[in-house]
């Protein structure tokens, strides 16, 4: 028979109590029911700060625990105390507890995911070994009491066995109810000294299983099997009894107490929140606008390429009184959407985004005296504004879609920080971010802090940190995490009274949807990667919160998808906060989210910022101290720099997948252009005057014009000002090094950008226009298709995607860019520090030395990232297979000249060529080949994939020149078979069979030639995402579009799109009917 204490964790309730205390003596006692687990061993381990980051090259913060639970859990009455056994059980899915398991470099995985652990481990049991003087004469009674588990929402189920034969077998009880989602808070294995909800249960052993001297009770944790193996399973206890009665022992629930302080923290009596849909995209950014739209050849790609990203279903503003519970809905619009909410600091006015059905959103502002609505004047037709926040002196800071570009790793719109200036009533862009900024939000010292993802030639899923800049965009520096991959930290609000801390949400890896996470406090950061200063407060599975909004320096107020919480800095959650039932009810049935809560209340106004910028400066001055000064820059010296390549890294009008392709196989995302160089003097500084708020990346060169270090990230400098830098990407906590002398280059004025001999700076480079000839020049002589010195063909031609001999060279790893790696390369890890391909053509082969103009261009293309589609409208050009969201549209799937061609490969060639020998499928890509990113990633360049993938195999300019026509004939005929090389199947160019696949071959050729030409051919004329881009943004008209230069049609698009301002409409007056 089992004894079950359950409990109603009602958020309001004092305590509560169980039934009455032991009255008998226990037979042992192991801890204290206070609910707490702080008497317990906790293996000295810092479990908070170990699941949110540790470098798995360098320890292992798991070693104790993984340790212990290796031997097994056992318990000895009389000998150990509480100290030797474990605050917290594992049942299934515990890293910190499998010894098997060891984290791998993460260098060797694509997805950090992959180097996770993959659980499905179960534990074996604890037991408690004891002594009896004598066989018990009656039952006695097994108690565990309990203070948490983790994932709340599972039922873990306890075997409890006496001297080896099964007992009883009870659910852990905490269970999840409508009234009560949060029964408990999985938060105990990362706060191991903090107070939890009690819960305890009463086992009858039965006197004929026990024995005078030796016993053993033990129990066996059994996951619950409906939960993911990858899932942690784990619970921690409160105590462990024997006694001779069945009442559990009397535990004070702080619940209560504790949520009453909480309830104190909110200060006011109101809160404004938002309900809204859910998102259209399944990305934290994607959450306004539309996807690219295509012209894909595929209804049903298409589709999904033309539909919105914003939320749909209608949007609210509401206001909560918490004391009375009555709720006043401000703006109700059943069609549009509305978010964003933000109090001014009098308390008088909400600003928020309201997107009104069929338009963008634009921002509002409601009188909460008069309730009177009016929108703000900084509207601009077309685009989107969102997350604004009143800065001191008047102005609005605000993230908006008017910057006119992409995401350049997906197929949405992307926005930026922008200002509105109240007394000059304009709008300019403080941002030059070609990827996403979100939630600025004022500082006290008059700062603005806000999330920017960028990943300048590094991977574009491990970065989103936190950034501070001046209010006019000026010292833009990293704030925290920026070198601390795979985590996302977004809405960082400062905590009240605080000087450097906030509350903000952070997501593993790449986010989640419209900002869910976990509630997270960072409290003085040191340097940008003091992870110490950072502490994740929600529990072990709970990553539906978002928005949090910080009240002191332990609580925040934060919205799941449908209630208003308060939560602590221990994960504790207070449900104290009631809404009331009829809205709650209308909120389910038209499936909208709670979003945004924010207390209505005053706040403290920080200080107003001078701004410094000259508006009509079209550049900046930038002063570098020392460019060997830095983070990994090895032994390089002060002296070893002699220029900056100057380089602009350019948004994208469009994109239309996850990858980077065609731009790249592997590497930068983003275009970018050469401007120039600078000079560097010989005490490593430089004084020199950049463009204005522009995107600007520098390389550091030294005597021979190679790569010693990228910058695999942007800076922008603002109209008119001076900036003054140490080094290039120093520690930031680090103080300027004694300057014994005045340096060198500040003896003179500030240089300009130089051009470089042989190079189109202000052009981006393009593999088939700047590289090929030089290749064709130097190269081609051996390495062509009946030649084919090395197995790699460098002449010219394309393949499916990408040119032949660029895929050659990429995949001989003949060329270094970021690899989409985690940047901060070491010296001479990048472009034309490292590349195999510059080396030879220096002079290092048996080709002749190309000439210094030659190699300045390809040093230049090396290292502005080795591009090898130099124009936006590469995206869906030229391709015969594309990817549209990460899925790929294969043009020629369903072509009889395919399954003629394969049938003639399964005839003549699948003796030899089967498995990962096989020859591919199609021409657009072999179904079963692993996508773009993965192929380049994990296929080494001895892998038969790489040379039988279709990239190597066919030959879409010249269809002849294909390796599997050029392999398999006869050399006599022209081919490379025979003479123990390839075997011949062709013995002449009439086999029925050669003609069969060179009419595929030939087949591919003439769709793309026709049906979609590459950018860069005479015919192309612009259709699909890159078309209906540059008709949005009033680059292409009617106009006819008969010879059509992409190239000169982007530098259109770039003229208009960067750094524009926007001068407003007048003001309209407050609109007393406005309310919806």
């Amino acid at each position: 028979m089992i004894f079950k204490f359950h409990f109603a964790a009602c958020t309001l309730c004092a305590c509560i109590f169980a039934a009455a205390s032991a009255r008998a003596e226990n037979v042992f006692e192991i801890g204290l029911p206070d609910a707490s687990a702080a008497e317990f061993k906790d293996f000295g381990v810092d479990f908070n700060a170990a699941r949110f980051y540790f470098d798995e090259t360098k320890t292992d913060p798991y070693e104790a625990p993984k340790k212990f639970f290796a031997a097994g859990v056992r318990y000895e009455v009389g000998k150990n105390s509480p100290a030797d056994f474990p605050f917290v059980l594992p049942v299934s899915g515990c890293e910190w507890a499998d010894a098997s398991f060891k984290r791998r470099p993460e260098s060797e995985f694509y997805y950090p995911w992959d180097n996770r652990y993959r659980g499905g481990k179960t534990f074996g049991p604890a037991s408690i070994s004891f002594k009896l003087g004598s066989a018990p004469q009656k039952p006695l009674y097994f108690k565990m009491g309990f203070v948490d588990k983790a994932p709340a929402s599972a039922d873990i189920k306890i075997e409890v066995l006496a001297n080896g034969e099964p007992v009883e077998t009870f659910s852990i009880p905490y269970k999840q109810t409508p009234e009560n989602k949060y029964p408990c808070f999985e938060n105990i294995l990362f706060n191991s000294k903090t107070w939890g909800i009690p819960a305890g249960v009463s086992v009858k052993i039965p006197a004929s299983a026990l024995k005078a001297g030796e016993n053993e009770i033990s129990f066996r944790a059994i996951p619950d099997p409906k939960k993911s193996p990858r899932a942690p399973q784990w619970f921690a206890v409160d105590y462990i009894f024997l006694s001779g009665e069945p009442e559990l022992p009397k535990v004070g629930n702080p619940l209560g107490r504790e949520g009453e302080k909480a309830l104190a923290a909110l200060g006011c009596d109101k809160i404004a929140f938002t309900a809204r849909g859910k998102s259209g995209d399944v990305h934290w950014y994607g959450n306004f606008g539309r996807f690219a739209g295509s012209d894909s050849f595929d209804e049903k790609i298409d589709a999904m390429m033309n539909r919105h990203a914003y939320s749909v279903g209608g949007g609210k503003l509401a206001l909560l009184d918490v004391k009375t519970g009555g709720l006043e809905t401000l703006v109700d619009d059943p069609e549009g959407g509305v978010r964003d909410p933000v109090v001014s600091c009098d308390a008088k006015k909400i600003m928020y985004s309201h997107r009104k059905d069929g338009e963008h959103y634009k921002i509002f502002e409601i009188d909460l005296p008069s309730r009177k609505i009016r929108q703000m004047p900084f509207w601009e037709n077309g685009y989107d504004d969102i997350e604004p926040a009143y800065i001191p002196g008047g102005d609005i800071v605000f993230v908006s879609s008017r910057c006119r570009r992409m995401v350049p790793c997906w197929g949405v719109d992307v926005a930026i920080l922008h200002r509105y200036y109240a007394g000059e009533n304009v709008v300019r862009p403080i941002s030059a971010n070609v990827d996403q900024d979100n939630s600025p939000w004022p500082l006290s010292d008059g700062k603005i802090i806000y999330m920017k993802w960028e990943y300048v030639q590094k991977n574009q899923m491990n970065f989103h940190a936190l950034w501070k800049k001046e209010p006019n965009g000026a010292n833009d520096m990293v704030f925290f995490g920026n070198d601390i991959p795979n985590h996302l930290y977004i809405d960082a609000k400062q905590i009240p009274g605080a000087q450097n801390s906030y509350a903000l949400t952070f997501a593993d890896w790449h986010g989640s949807r419209d900002h869910l996470g976990r509630v997270a406090f960072l409290r003085n950061p040191r340097n940008p990667s003091d992870v110490s200063a950072f502490s994740i407060a929600s529990g072990e599975s709970l990553a539906n919160f978002s928005y949090p909004f910080p009240l002191s320096e332990k609580y925040a107020l934060v919205s799941d998808f449908d209630s208003i919480l308060i939560m602590d800095d221990k994960g504790h959650i207070f449900q104290n906060i009631k809404l009331p039932k009829e809205f709650s009810e209308e909120l389910k049935r038209k499936k909208l989210e709670i979003k945004s809560p924010v207390p209505v209340k005053k706040s403290r106004e920080g200080k107003p910022a001078a701004d410094a910028c000259d508006y009509g400066a079209d550049d900046a001055t930038v002063t570098l101290m020392d460019v060997a000064i830095g983070r990994n820059m090895g032994s390089v010296k002060s002296s070893d720099i002699k220029k900056l390549l100057v380089s602009e890294v350019l948004p994208l009008a469009c994109h239309l997948t996850g990858a980077m392709e065609p731009i790249t196989m592997l590497g930068t995302f983003s275009l970018e252009r050469p401007l120039g160089t600078v000079k560097v003097e010989d005490d490593g500084s430089a004084h020199f005057k950049v463009p204005a708020n522009r995107a600007l990346s520098f390389t550091a060169l030294d005597v021979d014009g190679r790569a010693v270090k990228k910058m695999q990230s942007f800076v922008n400098f603002m109209p008119g000002t001076v900036t003054s830098c140490i080094g290039c990407h120093e520690r930031r906590d680090m103080a300027p090094p004694p300057i014994m002398h005045k340096l060198k280059a500040l003896r003179r004025p500030a240089d300009g950008i130089a051009p470089i001999p042989g190079v189109d700076c202000g052009e981006v480079p393009d593999f088939a226009r700047d590289i090929q000839p030089i290749l064709t020049k130097y190269c081609a002589g051996c390495h062509n298709p009946s030649k084919f010195a090395a197995k790699i063909d460098l002449t010219p031609g394309m393949g499916p995607i990408f040119a032949r001999s660029y895929y050659a060279l990429y995949m001989a790893r003949q060329l270094s860019d970021g690899f989409n790696r985690n940047g901060n390369m070491p010296p001479y890890a990048f472009g034309s520090g490292s590349s195999r391909l510059l080396k030879k053509l220096e002079g290092g082969h048996r080709a002749k030395r190309a000439t210094a103009e030659e190699l300045n261009r390809v040093r230049t293309w090396l290292d502005t990232g080795a591009i090898h589609a130099g124009s936006i409208a590469a995206a869906e050009s030229g391709m015969l297979g594309s990817y549209y969201l990460n899925k790929f549209a294969a043009r020629d799937a369903d072509w009889k000249e395919i399954a003629d061609m394969n049938a003639v490969f399964k005839e003549s060639c699948a003796s030899c060529h089967k498995g990962e020998k096989r020859l591919p499928d199609r021409i657009s890509r072999d179904r079963k080949e692993r996508l773009n990113w993965h192929f380049a990633f994990y296929e080494k360049p001895d892998s038969p994939r790489v040379r039988l993938s279709s990239e190597a195999v066919f030959n879409l300019t010249f269809p002849e020149n294909s390796a599997v026509l050029c392999a398999p004939l006869d050399a006599k005929a022209g081919g490379r078979a025979g003479k123990g090389g390839h075997p011949t199947i062709f013995k002449s160019r009439a086999d029925p069979r050669y003609q069969t696949v060179l009419k595929a071959v030939q087949k591919a050729k003439n769709f793309v030639d026709s049906q979609n030409p590459r950018y860069d051919s005479p015919n192309y004329k612009p259709r699909g995402a890159y078309l209906r881009a540059m008709k949005r943004y009033g680059i292409i008209g009617g106009e006819n579009a008969e010879n059509f230069s992409a190239i000169e049609c982007d530098k259109k698009y770039w003229d208009a799109a960067i750094n524009r301002t926007f001068q407003c409409p007048a003001p309209e007056p407050l609109n007393e009917n406005e309310k919806l």
